[in-house]
């Protein structure tokens, strides 16, 4: 499975302790069957293995709330096998540096990966998100799109990969960040694509905007406090990943900091 993550030149986030704690788990989902599972992940390194095997679906959502003091590392690696489908919906609030690192290999034909992912940091709090999304065979699609708002002093940093094998024709693959920054909030993205296949649909994109004061006034013109106002910008900035995740699902999404 790929693991080759894109390089940032400088990883502006804190470092992680050398003494934490590393846990496994390990998810399979049988041929045919459909599940959803929403975990939260704790403080320390966590390492999920996910098979989904030949036409199955597997949803997992990782809901998370974090204090200011707590680091956390997860990996996520699944493979998807044929006429298969997994998505990875992580929602990450807090904390002194969380991290995610999301591989997804797509070993058989007409296997499906989704990764959404909704970050929301703070004050001094450090996030960073790297994906993988693998193309081994003919006939696969992915689809990765990120959503993050950063406040106060908080930093983050994203890196998407889109690797198509030589052998992988038909395939399509879409990788986006989306970041909005208020105050001196600061957040690198690195999208990338490792295409060796010729008839294949690929793209990727990346966006960091700062709060539209268009907006602010408007909603402040019309009585509403400012505190309130720059909390609603928010909440529907984090709104187009939050679709993406099934509405019986979507309750450990909609708590915020």
């Amino acid at each position: 499975m790929s693991t080759q993550y894109p390089k940032i030149k400088n990883d502006p986030l804190r470092a992680f302790p050398l003494d934490m704690a590393m846990q496994a788990e390990q998810i399979v989902v049988p041929a045919g069957e459909h599940r959803a599972i929403t975990l939260s992940p704790m403080t320390g390194k966590t390492v999920y293995t996910v098979e989904v095997a030949a036409g199955a679906s597997l949803t997992l959502l990782l809901a998370s709330t974090y204090a200011d003091d707590a680091y956390r590392l997860v990996e996520v690696r699944a493979t998807v096998g044929k006429d298969a489908s997994f998505h990875l919906v992580d929602r990450v609030l807090g904390g002194a540096r969380i991290e995610s690192r999301i591989t997804v290999e797509l070993s058989s034909s007409g296997a499906e990966g989704m990764v959404t992912g909704m970050y929301h940091g703070k004050r001094q709090q450090h996030h960073a998100c790297h994906v993988v999304v693998h193309h081994a065979v003919p006939h696969t699609h992915g689809d990765v799109y990120v959503r993050s708002v950063y406040e106060d002093q908080a930093r983050a940093v994203f890196t998407g990969l889109i690797s198509i094998a030589p052998d992988a024709q038909q395939t399509a693959s879409y990788y986006r960040d989306d970041v909005l920054l208020l105050d001196d909030a600061l957040a690198e993205s690195l999208p990338t694509l490792e295409i060796e296949a010729n008839d294949v649909k690929a793209s990727h994109g990346s966006t960091t905007s700062r709060i539209n004061d268009e907006q602010m006034f408007y909603l402040t013109s019309r009585g509403i406090p400012h505190d309130q106002a720059r909390a609603l910008i928010v909440a529907g900035f984090l709104t187009p990943a939050l679709k993406r995740v099934p509405e019986a699902l979507c309750k450990p999404f909609l708590q915020t900091d």
